[in-house]
């Protein structure tokens, strides 16, 4: 029996292929997110499960020694403050994981204090000394040398230490930090820091301003010189047009030499949410008016207005790909879970499984193109305590 051949014609031909056109479309549109995006909710929501296996990961980060040879920047300055920034937010998640999860406290607090010893070591004090010609710790007492990269981090971490631990075994130096830090503010007419000398980054003040608040709470003082900072610094170095914090200022004036970009936002509103949620949830939303895009269910943030996006990025902002910074865009994540939008929180988090390739393992999970201070990072920002807690 002959066969029937079936001949297509010229109109069939074309809605085969949009038929064709249109299940590419809603693949490539719908399956790579959704895949991405599988845990999200559970994230946001808290997981203590996924929480603790990003915790333990963190924890083996820690423990093994870090050198500056374990960061590749091609800068021995910017290895040095990666491998200090890697101590810094591994504490700050550690710390979110104790005020979650308080029937394990003990074990986060113990796992900060590991990254504080780390933190005072004289290794991890290089990179600031050398800019300073000076060490932090030895010139508390003069105004002249602000040693903002090492003080204002450093003080971050033994405030929010503080909350947890009243007495501190690093109480004194906080105290001593803190009482600097708020007189050399004070007395600097642009009321901000010199994070290296003749350098001002308002996104490093809002550490300083974190740990100043984090500091009263803590010892239960009040510091009334922390709102006048904060209204100066809302007023000052803030862009009134965009809502985003300007990158760097003059030292002397204080006007503006760079852009309000969205790695020193989303940077600065994870800091200030510990002390102002209000002025975080402000940088939050004109982060997300401004800068915050979704490309086919994935997050991303811009590091420039759209006006200026084609300019470069630079050590603060990692890689700037079509307008579209690293940095921004994983620091956004925090802002997300802080201020309860869960929607934005999920497309973010696609977009880091996408680049950051997650890997779940032995009862542990994080980002295998993430290194050191990647994971740390991403371990401080998925980890953020939500609004609705903190208050």
């Amino acid at each position: 029996m002959k066969e029937r051949v079936q001949v297509l014609t010229s109109k069939q031909k074309i809605l085969r292929l949009l038929l064709c056109i249109v299940l590419f479309t809603v693949v490539t549109s719908f399956v790579p997110a959704w895949w991405c995006g599988i845990g999200a909710h559970n994230w946001f929501d808290g997981s203590k499960e996924m929480q603790t296996a990003f915790a333990r990961s963190i924890e083996d980060h820690i423990q093994v020694k870090l050198s500056m040879d374990d960061f590749g920047t091609g800068d021995e300055l910017f290895d040095r403050e990666w491998l200090f920034c890697t101590y810094i937010l591994s504490a700050s998640g550690f710390a979110q994981m104790a005020k979650q999860h308080p029937q394990r406290q003990d074990h986060y607090i113990k796992q900060m204090e590991i990254c504080i010893e780390k933190l005072l070591s004289d290794e991890l004090q290089e990179f600031d000394e050398e800019q300073w010609n000076s060490k932090a710790m030895e010139t508390l007492d003069s105004d002249a040398l602000h040693h903002g990269a090492y003080l204002a981090y450093l003080n971050f971490v033994l405030s929010l230490h503080r909350t947890l631990k009243l007495k501190s075994p690093y109480a004194k130096t906080n105290d001593l930090i803190t009482k600097a830090l708020v007189r050399r503010i004070r007395k600097n007419k642009i009321k901000l820091i010199e994070t290296y000398p003749n350098e001002v980054y308002p996104p490093d003040n809002c550490l300083a301003f974190a740990s100043i608040g984090l500091h009263a709470q803590a010892t239960q003082k009040k510091q009334p010189l922390l709102k006048e900072f904060l209204v100066n610094f809302h007023q000052r170095y803030i862009d009134p047009k965009s809502g985003l914090i300007f990158q760097a200022v003059d030292s002397s004036s204080g006007l503006p030499i760079d852009e309000p970009r969205g790695s020193g936002t989303t940077f600065g509103l994870y800091f200030l949410s510990f002390i102002d949620l209000k002025l975080s949830k402000q940088l939050y939303q004109a982060t997300k008016d401004k800068l915050a895009e979704s490309i086919l269910g994935f997050g991303v943030v811009r590091e420039y207005l759209a006006s200026t996006y084609e300019a470069t990025g630079d050590v603060d902002s990692g890689p700037v790909v079509v307008g579209y910074g690293v940095s921004a865009t994983g620091f956004m994540m925090a802002g997300a879970r802080i201020h309860g939008d869960r929607d934005y929180f999920n497309k973010i988090y696609r977009t880091s499984v996408l680049f950051g390739t997650s890997l779940s393992s032995g009862g542990k999970w994080q980002y295998v193109t993430g290194g050191p201070l990647g994971n740390a990072i991403m371990f401080a920002m998925i980890t953020a305590i939500s609004e609705k807690v903190k208050k």
